[in-house]
């Protein structure tokens, strides 16, 4: 029986619809395949910058620390040779010098406004300035004659034994050495170094109560995926820091106690990453008091801080991944071919843009630090001369504002010397200006070698010099610059052939002077002097 043209002409147009059918179907895998290899493209990016965020945050922390602790500790030593500057003429402070500290400590405590207490006591342990932080406004707290501070009893002894420069720590949970450790730790960090009289008896200890809550709070810092957790080597919270940790600490458990096999790993290990059912735990170890060399305290103790991004976290983030790309994935499947190019060109557009936001990031971080490092350099380089390698004038006119401050806050003292070359034209005109330089630098390295490590030596003109001498006697001043004058007129002597004359003047301030200013005038003139009674002399001895 013959097949109806009908029939025929419906078996052709199945067969038509089931040839671009079966073209359709590689076109559609190949396009969800390309929609799944782009999942597991952004899952395995977007793991790797998780994880890649987290260890830059634990580092980022642990430079927080170095800088913060380093810096109190500078704090420290500076008032205590403060106070060893006011002990200068005795083992003991008059009560002129303790009020004068006094006010140094309470303007000091106010300025800072981290210390809970700055406190000086004496080789009995007994108070004789205090200063409280009384919320933000620093007082002078009285002590008694008679008063004595039986907290610190525990390491004031151990304090009294360092030698100079060295600073003893006691850690916020110290107390808690030898018996059961508390969950949460009180973040109150006491240093404290010994004070010495200027002839280098021990006259008492000074101690800071540095509050730990703002370093304590840029550590905690973290995005809104994290847990940030600042533990001790107990394993006792550092600091409350959302709903779960508080909860912990009213069931008296600490992370340990949590957490047990993450923090069998995490004390194992100085730093890693740990992915557990609980979740992704990024850690770093802190060791607090081995960050600067003038620090003491128990080589055990250490701090960690972990980052957890929570399993339920993770899994949210990795099904809104997931769903999005379900969701891609069926309007491609809807419009098959069109839409997928559309999709891979707009992926694409997105790859590049973050590639090049990523470029321009990284050569604008690059551009500030050699920009950073070209500024300090610069300014460096401002401040010496580039002949003598000596401090030149821009840089002792700032020094000496500031030594001006500390002497009138301080009851110190300073001597100036000014120096001008006789005869140093001489060596120019006989062996030209490459000669005068090197006689120049040599005089200059004698300078820098005949002073003591807290004087300060700039070159103030082409052959002129000044010298500053910190809490130095006129007469002492007077005897170095006697044996530099010696020291100067043998070499020059010897390496021109004609002695150059280092004309000096020396004058002390306040002694000579109510300031630094108008003691450099003292000085100048009295160089004047000494050069007319040379050249007097000098003509004398030729007639």
């Amino acid at each position: 029986m013959p097949i109806r043209p009908e029939r025929t002409l419906r078996w052709e147009q199945f067969k038509k619809v089931l040839r671009h059918f079966i073209w359709i179907l590689p076109v559609l895998f190949t396009v969800v395949w390309f929609i799944g290899r782009i999942y597991a493209l952004e899952v395995s990016q977007h793991n790797e910058l998780l994880t890649s965020l987290e260890q830059q945050f634990c580092a980022s922390r642990l430079e927080i620390v170095h800088q913060n602790i380093n810096l109190v500790a500078q704090d420290l030593l500076f008032l205590a040779q403060a106070c060893e500057n006011s002990a200068e003429h005795g083992d003991e402070l008059s009560e002129t010098q303790m009020r004068a500290l006094e006010s140094l400590f309470l303007t000091f405590a106010k300025s800072k406004d981290i210390y809970n207490q700055i406190c000086l006591l004496d080789t009995s342990s007994r108070k004789k300035i205090f200063i409280q932080h009384n919320n933000g406004s620093p007082i002078v707290a009285r002590p008694t004659a008679d008063s004595q501070d039986t907290s610190n009893l525990d390491y004031f002894q151990s304090t009294m034994e360092l030698p100079k420069g060295q600073i003893y720590v006691f850690p916020p949970d110290a107390e808690g050495e030898g018996e059961p450790h508390h969950v949460l730790v009180e973040p109150i960090l006491r240093l404290a170094t010994p004070v010495f009289a200027h002839e280098g008896n021990r006259i008492g200890v000074l101690i800071f109560h540095y509050s730990t809550e703002d370093l304590l709070t840029l550590l905690r810092a973290s995005s809104s995926m994290s847990t940030i957790m600042l533990l001790n080597h107990h394993g006792d919270w550092l600091q409350k820091t959302n709903p779960f940790i508080e909860e912990a600490i009213k069931q008296h458990k600490n992370f340990s106690e949590i957490f047990p096999q993450e923090a069998s790993f995490i004390y194992s290990q100085e730093h890693g990453q740990l992915k557990t059912p609980r979740g992704l735990f990024t850690f770093t170890t802190i060791h607090p008091f081995d960050l600067n060399k003038t620090l003491n305290a128990s080589p055990d103790y250490f701090w960690k801080i972990v980052s957890m991004v929570s399993l339920f976290s993770l899994q949210e983030q990795a099904l809104h991944i997931k769903t999005r790309f379900q969701t891609v994935t069926i309007i491609i499947i809807f419009i098959l071919l069109i839409s997928s190019i559309l999709f891979i060109v707009e992926y694409e557009r997105r790859k590049k843009i973050l590639a090049d936001l990523q470029k321009k990031s990284k050569e604008l971080e690059e551009a500030n630090i050699a920009l950073n490092s070209a500024v300090q350099k610069t300014a460096h380089d401002a401040m010496i001369d580039p002949l003598t390698e000596l401090w030149n004038r821009r840089y002792m006119v700032k020094r000496l504002k500031e030594e001006e401050f500390r002497i009138q806050h301080t009851a110190g003292s300073a001597c100036i010397a000014v120096i001008d070359l006789g005869n140093f034209k001489k060596v120019n005109d006989t062996y030209g200006h490459d000669r005068g330089d090197r006689t120049l630098a040599e005089i200059a390295a004698l300078l820098r070698k005949g002073l003591r490590q807290t004087d300060y030596v700039a070159r103030s003109g082409g052959d002129e010099f000044l010298i500053y001498f910190a809490d130095l006697p006129l007469k002492k001043a007077g005897k170095i610059m006697d044996r530099l004058y010696t020291k100067i007129v043998q070499r020059s002597a010897a390496s021109a052939g004609f002695p150059v004359f280092p004309d000096y003047g020396v004058a002390h301030c306040p002694s000579d002077a109510p300031t630094l200013e108008e003691t450099v005038k003292v000085a100048d003139a009295r160089m004047y002097e000494f050069k007319a009674r040379r050249k007097k002399e000098m003509a004398d001895t030729e007639r």
